[in-house]
């Protein structure tokens, strides 16, 4: 996707789209490339930025809140494309749009990164609008309307193990304070600056017996305030892999070969147990996670976005 720089503004410069698939999450892509479409030109966009919803109990001093959300507001683009083949480049835009119009198979997401950020932002949207104003010499201009469907947010991937092989007891990493099963290397734990509880994507990799992995406020003592277990039968061998997607709603089993590649991929959920949950959400603030990995074997990794206001 080409941008070309508008009166020195560095938003619309790094504005972006691309493709992501509802089964996964991954991103889509055309010959190895990310899915993206062209444009010449975008203006500085508007409806970027955040509304806040309050319910309230009025007072005669102060009042009292009720219910406190992050309303999403529309967001509108002018897009131009330049050229005697102009008319023609916004008909391929309007296809593409079409291609990824199934919100059951994608997310169409907008993004931006201006200098101060260290992450980019993404936010999951559906064009809901879009119109051809006309041509201007050489300009074809059209505006768009995308309604969002998330907040804007950054990605993450928290990945943790249990290393080590210290003497004594080696027991599953069930408990807050890891016993005699080594250190846990990597990040067992996540920030979540948002004002509500965010989705998250779970996979553990074998070896594992009873698969397992729950989630707790990260200050000493603290009990899981979410966890997940299979059933007491439910084991998975090196070359698996058990994914719960709060994303999607969905529990695979995934096996691969020798070399690494997928061979099966089946549907897990009813090899939970239900009587825990059956998928995780971070409460905000800081967060730690505890798994069934033994030292030296098996894996965790949580894949999670941090929402952010705009």
């Amino acid at each position: 996707m080409n941008i070309l720089v508008y009166n020195g503004d560095s938003i619309t410069e790094t504005l972006k789209f691309d493709v992501i698939s509802q089964e996964d999450r991954s991103i889509v892509k055309n010959n190895g490339i990310d899915e993206a479409p062209q444009i010449d030109f975008i203006e500085p966009p508007e409806g970027i930025g955040f509304q806040q919803g309050l319910d309230l109990v009025t007072g005669d001093t102060i009042d009292y809140v009720l219910k406190q959300t992050i309303q999403k507001r529309n967001i509108t683009l002018t897009l131009h494309w330049e050229g005697r083949d102009a008319f023609g480049r916004y008909g391929a835009f309007a296809d593409w749009i079409a291609q990824f119009f199934d919100l059951d198979k994608y997310r169409i997401r907008l993004s931006y990164q201006l200098t101060n950020m260290a992450e980019r932002r993404y936010v999951e949207v559906s064009p809901v609008d879009l119109t051809l104003k006309g041509r201007d010499l050489n300009d074809v201009e059209a505006s768009i309307i995308l309604k969002p469907l998330t907040p804007f947010y950054e990605e993450g991937v928290s990945i943790f193990t249990v290393g080590s092989t210290s003497s004594g007891k080696k027991y599953n990493y069930a408990y807050p304070y890891v016993y005699g099963g080594g250190n846990v290397e990597g990040r067992d734990f996540i920030q979540n600056k948002y004002i509500k509880p965010i989705p998250l994507r779970i996979t553990l990799k074998g070896p594992m017996s009873e698969p397992f992995v729950a989630i707790r406020e990260n200050v000493d003592g603290a009990s899981a305030y979410g966890q997940i277990r299979m059933v007491s039968s439910f084991s998975l061998s090196a070359n698996q892999e058990l994914t719960f997607d709060a994303f999607t709603n969905k529990v695979t089993l995934t096996t691969y070969d020798g070399s690494g590649s997928v061979i099966a991929v089946s549907d897990a959920f009813n090899s939970v147990d239900k009587n825990y949950q059956t998928f995780l959400y971070a409460k905000p603030g800081q967060s730690r996670f505890s798994a069934s990995i033994n030292a030296g074997e098996g894996e965790c990794r949580v894949y999670y976005v941090r929402y952010v206001l705009s």
